[in-house]
């Protein structure tokens, strides 16, 4: 991805010298997006504002950096979560529950998931994780290859089409000059262990990383367990001074993970650790494979354009084992194209027009099961389910004097099928399509070099998934597996008002305020033995403040930020038992992330998993509390907890190796908390607790192999 000009050269009635000024925004920015590093003060940073690269401090929209430094100081880089709940906006429930992803969700985007991903974009080093009907991944993402991650939260996220509520880029560490290697290992609590292997080599034409990891747990409940080995692998290869081809090779291997279930209300009370109702007779667990390849094309055009092509291909097997005494199937095989054109000239008024595809395709059966394997001639299921999408989109941005507009506008297109090859019990095929035009517009006021204020409005929408149209509601006790077609697309209003300052070169600060009317918003009909048939509610309403920042202390003591608080409610009654203001579920009303980080080298810099000296970190995570079903149920509600952190950091040379150790003690106070809800679950297995006190310990060699 080429560096961005734009940024604070167009704002030519500042009487500050050009470095200066630079240097101070781009203090703002890290500060800004909870980067902790004083090394890292003058680092530009540069991240993507809807579909345009701009300089994070000047981008007109609540967006949030993590650096590599962080990924790697936040633990044994297993679970996403740990990362992502620094950022404002972004409610990441860890499951501890290796069967299931992360439940990830932003400004109430994506609660309603109980497994996987939904609602939001999700993208590593520029291809798609996420389907056209809106189901995403974050498990292919090696946290150990990790460089950065962006988040961006707000009205220019739609931009990118359908289950757009926020969009995760991740990006692949640059490799540094020469040949080096890495290996990695941490232990922990729980039988955790966890290694990592990587090879990179970088010269003026080729850039090439692979990381190989694997992780093994015995679990802290009862049937936990599990096993994963992961590879990332990046090559890119610069054609021409102006030219880059970037191929990117993605393997995930999980060849079992046992689910413990979620827990009751009294059976959280009563033991935490135990295994939900009937998972460890039925064998409850979950077999995944993915393979995927990526090709993206970027290169300069004449006139200061350029032109970014993209396409992708791969496949996924999950094997899944349930509590009802049955196993499920999924083949998806997936791919997709992407291309790009923008205006690269370094002029004030920057564009980029575009067009994308995506295909996923998943033949889905089922059967019986015993204990946990399969019962033969028991085949009750078999059909494929397709999701189609694409789109066009155009933004453009022009700044003047201390004034920036920014405008988009998207069409997307998006169908959902079912072809049902198991027709004793009927036909139950169908399909519908969808579509949506979505505009985005932004008006950002620099007030001085270390303020900016901005105003984004946008139209969003969010399809049902390829799941949620497999079921029916008939009337019956369990939903019909009929496809249904009667499902509506959600949609939404966004306003997000927000604030940027760089109160000094150690000091920065923003705020964000967003209010999110939905339409049709997807909920739960009926759920019942592993089956879930949804409908539309009227309405939603999300309003909320996000507050986030970094301030330095002293010159080795600093304290970042971030806080979130959001009412989401329904607007009005509807189903049984379902009020108008109930509060939506997975959704706590406020939620608070805090770090003390003291380095013993003042400005030491942090490169490629190595910092010189010292470091410790003491975090907080405060969580309120939520409810797991729309109704309110009695039993249903998760109360709010803080956890204490504490991590450690060493840092040294050795010959020529750079060594980093490292040592942790997470929930410090031993709380007995909820740390993640199910939502709607029919049996009221709700509650997924949090760790009792854990510890971790590692060690990172990086070593250089050239002669």
């Amino acid at each position: 991805m080429k560096k961005s000009t734009r940024g604070t050269v167009f704002r030519p009635t500042s009487k500050v010298h050009p470095t200066a000024k630079r240097a101070a925004i781009a203090a703002a920015a890290i500060a800004a997006c909870i980067q902790v590093s004083h090394a890292q003060m003058l680092e530009e940073v540069v991240v993507t504002s809807g579909k345009l690269e701009q300089q994070l401090f000047d981008a007109p929209a609540s967006v949030s950096r993590v650096g590599g430094a962080e990924i790697r100081d936040s633990g044994p880089q297993v679970n996403l979560s740990d990362v992502l709940q620094r950022v404002p906006g972004v409610v990441a429930l860890n499951r501890n529950n290796y069967a299931q992803d992360a439940q990830v969700s932003i400004r109430g985007f994506g609660a309603r998931s109980a497994f996987g991903v939904r609602g939001l974009q999700i993208l590593v080093d520029g291809i798609p994780q996420t389907t056209p009907d809106g189901q995403g991944q974050t498990n292919i993402a090696t946290m150990s290859s990790v460089g950065s991650m962006e988040v961006m939260t707000g009205p220019l996220s739609q931009i990118y089409g359908n289950s757009s509520g926020g969009v995760i880029q991740v990006t692949t560490v640059a490799p540094p000059e020469g040949e080096h290697g890495q290996v990695q290992a941490n232990l922990g609590s729980y039988g955790l262990a966890r290694y990592n292997t990587q090879a990179s080599f970088r010269n003026e034409k080729v850039s090439f990383l692979a990381d190989l990891s694997g992780l093994n747990i015995d679990g802290a409940r009862a049937n936990s367990a599990a096993k994963r080995e992961q590879l990332n692998a990046l090559l890119k290869y610069q054609l021409a001074e102006d030219a880059s081809l970037q191929i990117t090779s993605n393997v995930f291997l999980q060849p079992f993970a046992q689910d413990p279930l979620g827990l009751t209300a009294e059976e959280f009370e009563a033991d935490p650790k135990q295994a939900g109702n009937k998972a460890i007779s039925s064998g409850t667990r979950k077999i995944t494979s993915q393979h995927q390849m990526g090709l993206r094309l970027d290169t300069s055009l004449p006139n200061g354009f350029d032109l970014d092509v993209k396409t992708y291909r791969g496949n996924r097997d999950n094997l899944q084992y349930l509590s009802s005494d049955k196993w499920v199937s999924i083949a998806r095989d997936f791919d997709g194209l992407g291309i790009e054109l923008r205006d690269k000239s370094g002029s004030a008024t920057q564009w980029v027009v575009g067009f994308d595809k995506g295909t996923s395709k998943d033949n889905r059966t089922g059967g019986s099961a015993s204990a946990g394997q399969p019962v033969a001639d028991t085949l009750n299921r078999d059909e494929l389910n397709k999701a189609e999408g694409q789109g066009v989109f155009g933004q453009v941005e022009w700044l003047a004097d201390s004034w920036g507009v920014t405008a988009g506008l998207r069409h997307s297109r998006v169908k959902i099928s079912a072809i049902d090859n198991f027709l004793s019990n009927g036909d139950g095929g169908g399909s519908v399509t969808y579509t949506n035009t979505s505009p985005v517009f932004g008006v950002t006021h620099y007030a001085s070099d270390n303020l900016n204020a901005y105003v984004n409005l946008g139209k969003g929408f969010e399809t049902p998934t390829t799941a949620e149209t497999a079921y029916t509601n008939t009337g019956s006790a369990t939903p019909s597996g009929k496809f249904n077609p009667n499902l509506k697309a959600s949609t939404s209003q966004q306003l997000e008002v927000g604030l940027k300052w760089a109160a000094s070169a150690k000091s920065s600060h923003k705020a964000a305020l967003f209010n999110i009317r939905t339409k049709d918003e997807i909920v739960v009909d009926i759920s019942r033995f592993g089956s879930t048939a949804y409908r539309n509610a009227p309405g939603t309403t999300r309003r909320g403040l996000e507050l986030s920042g970094g301030h330095a202390l002293t010159e080795n003591l600093t304290l970042n930020y971030s806080g979130t608080w959001m009412n989401a409610t329904f607007d009005s009654a509807f189903a049984a038992g379902v009020e108008a203001g109930y509060q939506l579920p997975a959704v706590p009303k406020q939620q608070l992330w805090a770090s003390l980080d003291w380095q013993q080298i003042s400005g030491a810099a942090s490169a490629q998993g190595f910092t010189p000296g010292a470091r410790a970190s003491l975090e907080l995570v405060r969580r309120g509390g939520m409810w797991a079903t729309d109704t309110h149920a009695d039993g249903s509600y998760a109360a709010g907890f803080a956890l204490l952190n504490l991590r450690t950091q060493y840092g040294m040379v050795v010959g020529k190796a750079k060594i980093n150790l490292s040592a942790g003690i997470n929930n410090l106070t031993n709380r007995k908390a909820v740390g993640s809800v199910i939502p709607n679950q029919s049996a009221g297995q709700y509650f997924e607790p949090t760790l009792p006190r854990n510890w971790t310990v590692g060690i990172l060699a990086s070593i250089p192999l050239g002669l």
